[in-house]
């Protein structure tokens, strides 16, 4: 008997011994070590008030027993729940109870306080992480929200041109890509810009483009495409540099097209990006200059002037790369232009709204469930 309680004493469990209405008979002499407790000061109904905390008391006592009654002739339940010390500390307990043949309760309860901590550790880093997540995509929607004020509607087009779409699909939240468009009576200037990168960054520098657009074509009002483009090119490095060096080696790739409403004629400057124009059903690719607005090794960059004349019906398009540079297809290659101008000749009889659909459809289909590579704009304008 003696080593029986020897045993009872080591152990890091503590037994319990409870009738059918809840007065404890038994308490194993290990609630010294664990509690603090004397056995006998946790019978009867002293278990209940000593160690639960005051005010959860009758509702603890209701729902162990409640539950014990509707769940023991399952074989046996395990709960959690805290236990109070005799020194007022909490700790928590996994209890794994059952029902003995005379029909009192066994009640065998596990410290798991250092186990629970680290869980309710975990759940309160979690927190954190989801507060400062929920933070984060508030600010990164609030920039959407700007970024969306300083870009043209898709009405904007369509009241300039014949018919126009915009494709416009961020891989982000924010995009690194924006479109442009300013209208005076002699003349409308559009533009495709791909910034560099895509989310935050490029959306910074989609902001830094734009003001540098607005100032360039609006205030000094400077309509040919490669002196845009000259000038564009000087402003951004000045911005982006610091006491006379460059700070940030960031640019942006562009296809800039003024039309001369009196003249009838597309005027393109380009900057790595090509144009498209449909005439007559044939697609022709004007080739931009190879070299980027921003920095660059070879700091003498040429931007060349095409002049194409046009008439009514004639279709322009602008783009970034990253319709043409979506992974996806039967080997997940790139998309590539070839199949783009494929698309665009197959779907030359259709409105630019229904071609918008078009485009839209075939670039989800081959990207199917691969990640978008890149931000997206496609822009399609007819005279």
């Amino acid at each position: 008997m003696n080593n029986i309680k020897a045993i009872l004493e080591q152990i890091n469990n503590i037994v319990l011994i409870v009738s059918p209405k809840g007065s404890v008979a038994y308490v194993s002499p290990s609630v010294k070590n664990i509690l603090g407790y004397n056995p006998d000061e946790l019978l009867g109904e002293n278990w209940w008030s000593k160690t639960t905390i005051p005010a959860e008391f009758e509702t603890i006592k209701g729902k162990v027993l409640n539950h014990l009654d509707n769940s023991l002739h399952f074989g046996g339940i395990q709960s959690e729940r805290i236990v109070l010390t005799s020194y007022g500390a909490e700790k928590w307990f996994l209890w794994n109870t059952s029902q003995t043949p005379d029909g009192n309760i066994l009640s065998i309860g596990t410290d798991i306080t250092d186990k629970k901590k680290t869980e309710l550790a975990i759940e309160q880093k979690n927190l954190a992480i989801q507060e400062k997540n929920e933070e984060l995509n508030d600010s990164l929607n609030y920039a959407k929200s700007l970024q969306d004020v300083i870009l043209p509607l898709e009405e904007d087009y369509k009241n300039g041109f014949a018919d126009a779409f915009v494709l416009y699909q961020p891989k982000d939240v924010v995009s690194g890509d924006f479109h442009w468009y300013y209208e005076t009576d002699e003349v409308i200037t559009i533009a495709a810009v791909d910034c560099t990168g895509h989310g935050v960054p490029g959306a910074l520098m989609s902001v830094v483009g734009n003001s540098l657009l607005r100032n360039i074509v609006i205030r000094e009002k400077i309509y040919s495409p490669e002196k845009v483009l000259q000038r564009l090119d000087e402003d951004l490095i000045f911005a982006m540099s610091k006491g006379g060096n460059i700070a940030a080696r960031d640019g942006m790739d562009l296809s800039f097209v003024t039309i001369y409403k009196n003249k009838n004629e597309f005027h393109i400057a380009s900057a790595f990006r090509p144009v498209l124009i449909l005439q007559n059903g044939e697609l022709n690719e004007i080739l931009g200059s190879r070299f980027p607005i921003g920095f660059y090794d070879d700091s003498r960059k040429h931007f060349d002037l095409k002049v194409i004349p046009f008439k009514t019906g004639d279709r322009v398009y602008l783009f970034s790369d990253g319709y043409t540079d979506q992974f996806g297809g039967p080997r997940n290659r790139k998309l590539q232009k070839s199949q783009l101008k494929e698309m665009l000749i197959q779907s030359n009889e259709m409105t630019l709204s229904e071609q918008k659909d078009f485009l839209l459809y075939n670039f989800q289909n081959w990207k199917q469930n691969e990640p978008q590579t890149d931000d997206v704009l496609l822009m399609g304008l007819e005279m």
